[in-house]
């Protein structure tokens, strides 16, 4: 028999592009072994497209969606050697419609492709929804100097006062970045969207190869008021999760730890990537840092007879 996640991830392997969000060892943490499978479009015995279907049953729906901390989730294109750029297009339709007509019918159908996804229309064909959304793009290709002069004047302010205040190390447990994003949340009334053990389990999967970071700010005291996630991979390296004390939130240490970030990703060679908000102040902090505001699909469909309804009145 052959094992579907071993041929999804040598898809992905092929593409020549490192994609962690989509790797299998990411998707077993995150949606558990058996919650996800692997659509993977063939033409003959070249692998074309991969992609990930993550389930989820609540309240007696079931649905395909996003699993926590994982922003993107394909579909992966791979190309051979050989493809024109002229046929890329064709190319990319005609795997996608492959792998659209394996996904399993659930009440609920709910995606975030990556920014390699530019055309969505077989998925419009197949009576699915886009909406766009966005993220913010920072190319570190350019001098440090440069880097940190593109920012506004209020961000660069920010981050010279904060490094008089503040240290910045590497962190080598993830409760200090959990008991303050736990802290935010509850200060908010809002529910926690993943448990302690989930980014626990990433971090001991992903830390000793370098491709997941926690930095954290420590106060003169020695006490972390402040911490962010970084993930690496091929092209970027993605801000996934952050937390500060709310009682250093306007001390710019949030945007010093946003810059010793964006000096990584350029240590490394990769693009910044600021995973993007649609929530308006979120939105403008970011695009302070200079970034290229990038789109990219959330495709959505919806079977169940209720939920169908509901949804008309939400716009």
């Amino acid at each position: 028999m052959v094992d579907l996640k071993l041929q999804y991830q040598k898809g992905l392997d092929q593409s020549g592009r490192s994609v962690i969000f989509q790797s299998v060892k990411w998707l077993d943490i995150v949606a558990g072994k058996d919650n996800w499978i692997p659509l993977i479009a063939n033409k003959g015995a070249q692998i074309t497209a991969v992609m990930p279907i993550i389930f989820n049953t609540k309240f007696g729906i079931k649905q395909v969606t996003i699993p926590a901390l994982t922003p993107y989730l394909g579909p992966i294109f791979n190309y051979p050697n050989d493809l024109a750029e002229k046929n890329k297009s064709s190319f990319n339709q005609k795997a996608l419609a492959e792998l659209i007509s394996q996904i399993p019918k659930t009440d609920r159908f709910i995606t975030h492709c990556d920014f390699n996804l530019t055309n969505w229309l077989p998925f419009a064909w197949n009576n699915y929804q886009q909406t766009t959304r966005y993220s913010y793009l920072l190319d570190t290709s350019i001098e440090v100097l440069e880097l940190f002069n593109n920012f506004k004047s209020n961000i660069k302010k920010e981050i010279k006062k904060a490094e008089k205040g503040f240290s910045i190390s590497i962190a080598h447990s993830t409760k200090e970045l959990f008991d303050l994003y736990e802290k935010d949340f509850k200060r908010k009334d809002e529910k926690i969207l993943f448990e302690a053990r989930l980014i626990e389990q990433l971090h001991q999967a992903f830390s000793p190869l370098e491709d997941l970071t926690i930095l954290q700010a420590k106060n003169e005291n020695g006490v972390t008021i402040a911490s962010i996630c970084l993930v690496k991979d091929s092209n970027f390296l993605h801000y996934v999760l952050g937390a500060v004390d709310i009682e250093f939130r306007n001390k710019g240490v949030m945007s010093l730890l946003l810059w010793k970030g964006i000096e990584l990703a350029k240590e490394n060679r990769l693009t910044f990537n600021f995973e993007g908000s649609m929530h308006q102040n979120i939105a403008r902090y970011f695009a302070s840092f200079g970034g290229q505001l990038t789109p990219y699909f959330r495709i959505t469909k919806v079977n169940h007879a209720v939920l169908k309804h509901i949804s008309k009145f939400h716009y």
